[in-house]
């Protein structure tokens, strides 16, 4: 790759965990401001294949000034079925990115070095501030848990080498709903936000879903759920209902449809829906609450992320419901509560300011 840029270029490195797809989004949420502000900066974005081609794709706009490489190692979570994760598979996950970070870091520097990045952010990889470190630059992490958090009961003598990682950053911004005790200084806390809304494309979803339906529910049950018979019946019980469902959802009913499996801007699916169900990440929740949508999220008990969140959106009043239970109801069942919050505008100041003073 050739990063050869003048010297009055600003260059960034990103570190976006694969760990789904809403670490992607943000970011690309996040990426777009910045970018539109500063016509100096450049990024290059290291993450997992899936989701730095569509974090590429999605900023397409700025393809001359965004840069992408792979990111060989990463941890993940990783489940049985819906709300119950694969401790054997986590484990083996974590042991092979411990055993290999040394050799990654050095890696990863190299090509740090060629770009010339004078800061990194990291959502939320740990070796990013490893990297840093031994380039003697300033380094941001941004996320609203660590994997200390999402391996708790898991982890053993591992813990205390992530921990070592991540306190290596020098900046640290915590988003809502972050509850973890970890010793990094300074740090700011920080709200929700997300891409934003196109108001035509959404009105557009809806035209064509309610020629033939009453209402439209997002169902965000992410990419990786097993699908089974009582969705179909979900689905058929429910017909005056439109479902806007991940990509990855076969075609079982009528009136269940799928987002394009191209499509970069699923925002514009959650602005157009009457009603959300959704798991809950952080992201679709994020999107929910900045649209407005009466929503439900759907209990993943033994998910430590899910578990935060969940308590935090039980003091705004939304509930939680178990998938089964869903799966057993109609749409008009549920216990939809409708919570209007301001995006938080502060944290693309907080970036830039950061990165300015690095």
């Amino acid at each position: 790759m050739n990063y050869t840029r003048a010297i009055s270029k600003v260059k960034i490195a990103w570190y976006v965990t694969g760990h789904g797809f809403g670490h992607a989004t943000r970011t690309i949420a996040l990426v777009r401001e910045i970018l539109e502000k500063d016509p100096k900066i450049e990024i290059l974005i290291f993450s997992q294949k899936k989701q730095l081609n569509f974090i590429i794709k999605s900023l397409s706009k700025f393809k001359n000034r965004v840069f992408s490489k792979v990111n060989s190692r990463d941890i993940g979570l990783h489940l049985k079925s819906f709300d119950e994760p694969d401790v054997e598979k986590m484990e083996t996950n974590l042991n092979d990115y411990l055993s290999y970070v040394n050799e990654t870091t050095i890696n990863e520097a190299t090509i740090l070095k060629e770009f010339e990045a004078q800061f990194i952010v990291s959502d939320c990889v740990p070796h990013a501030f490893v990297a840093a470190n031994t380039l003697g630059i300033k380094s941001l992490l941004l996320t609203n848990f660590t994997w200390i958090k999402m391996y708790e009961g898991i982890l053993r003598k591992e813990q205390t080498q992530l921990r070592q990682m991540y306190n290596l950053a020098d900046y640290f911004i915590q988003l809502t709903p972050f509850q973890e005790k970890i010793d990094l200084f300074p740090y700011t806390k920080r709200g929700f936000y997300c891409r934003d809304f196109s108001k035509e494309k959404a009105l557009e979803i809806r035209k064509r879903l309610l020629a033939n339906h009453e209402n439209i529910v997002y169902f965000g049950m992410g990419m990786s759920v097993e699908y089974s018979n009582d969705f179909k019946k979900f689905f058929d019980n429910n017909k005056k209902t439109a479902f806007i469902v991940p990509s990855s959802f076969p075609k079982i009913s009528n009136n269940c449809y799928s987002i394009p499996i191209d499509e970069t801007e699923s925002q514009n699916f959650v602005m157009a829906a009457d009603y959300v169900i959704t798991k809950a990440g952080w992201s679709t929740v994020a999107e929910s609450l900045i649209a407005g949508k009466p929503m439900v999220v759907l209990n993943r008990k033994n998910i430590p992320e899910d578990i935060t969140t969940i308590g935090y959106l039980k003091t705004l009043g939304i509930q939680s419901i178990s998938l089964n239970k869903v799966l057993n109801s109609s749409v008009s069942e549920n216990s939809f509560k409708q919570v209007n919050i301001s995006e938080d505008k502060e944290i693309l100041s907080d970036i830039l300011y950061v990165i300015r003073n690095a």
